[in-house]
């Protein structure tokens, strides 16, 4: 009898150290079990053909390929170390991104859109007014873009003064297929904060992210800018507009060696040849 007790004392005991030892080695969840993950303390790995996903525990900055991503919200990492992340990331984020999967449609027409205008300059550099670089950079796009086939039309030909509302109207007045808002950014708190970002809705949709991420690394690629990532916000151009829609923050007025560079038309030029570049591999995919 006190042998019978004793064994199975020790086999409760095996068990136990067993599953503790289950909990405390790192996994992913199993919705992320088809992208192959390798997990770490560090990280969760997600794979897919050529492409590569990594999360970091509980850190809203996830990296795509070599695209820094700022998830609207951060990958859950339970105190039993498993991977998690929300529905909504894994499909409208991570799944249009590591597949290029995105709902079928013919991109005709694009909607570019110069940020600001009339009396709202935007931000001001030391040599330069934001509303103005914005529309500079947004005719050598819709040039590019015209170039690679595709109808465009700005929301402004002028420096005149449009309403949020009234930017996101012209996508239905006109049916346009696409929505790219051109910006430049400012930090007082940082003068040397400096490259490109790109912004999705803040709820994306699948199409959104992946034209958003697809026009970052394009820009990155030919202006060889820090990259800043892809990010998600809840600007009203975004978060309003009922077709894949980018904002594109194209460089630092605030930073003065950057403004002297998003003054010269030679990068301006790269800029846009990459934007295009980007739309016509994006359009490929519909």
């Amino acid at each position: 009898m006190k042998y019978r007790l004793s064994l199975l004392f020790i086999l409760a005991a095996a068990a136990g150290l067993f599953l503790s030892g289950c909990r405390t080695t790192p996994k992913a969840d199993r919705r992320l079990a088809k992208y192959a993950p390798e997990v770490s303390e560090e990280c969760c790995l997600l794979f897919y053909k050529s492409n590569r996903f990594k999360l970091h525990p509980n850190r809203q900055y996830a990296v795509f390929n070599t695209t820094p991503i700022q998830l609207p919200a951060p990958p859950f990492y339970s105190s039993e170390k498993v991977y998690s992340v929300t529905p909504m990331t894994l499909r409208n984020i991570i799944d249009p991104l590591m597949t290029g999967v995105i709902p079928a449609k013919k991109i005709r027409r694009i909607l570019v859109d110069p940020g600001h205008g009339g009396h709202d300059a935007g931000a001001v550099g030391k040599s330069s007014r934001e509303k103005d670089l914005n529309f500079l950079l947004a005719l050598e796009i819709r040039n590019a873009l015209q170039q690679a086939g595709f109808q465009v039309i700005m929301t402004r030909n002028k420096d005149i003064f449009l309403t949020l509302p009234q930017r996101v109207a012209m996508v239905k007045k006109y049916g346009a297929d696409l929505f790219i808002s051109v910006h430049h950014n400012s930090s007082k708190k940082n003068p040397q904060a400096a490259g490109i970002e790109c912004f999705a809705p803040r709820t994306p949709r699948p199409e959104d992210t992946l034209l958003a991420a697809m026009i970052q690394q394009e820009l990155i690629r030919f202006t060889n800018r820090p990259n800043r990532g892809v990010k998600f916000a809840n600007f009203a151009v975004l978060r309003n507009n009922p077709v894949p829609a980018v904002l594109i923050e194209a460089g630092f007025i605030s930073n003065t060696a950057e403004e002297v560079l998003l003054n010269t038309p030679q990068w301006r030029k790269r800029a846009a040849y990459a934007v295009a570049n980007a739309v016509r591999a994006y359009a490929r995919k519909r």
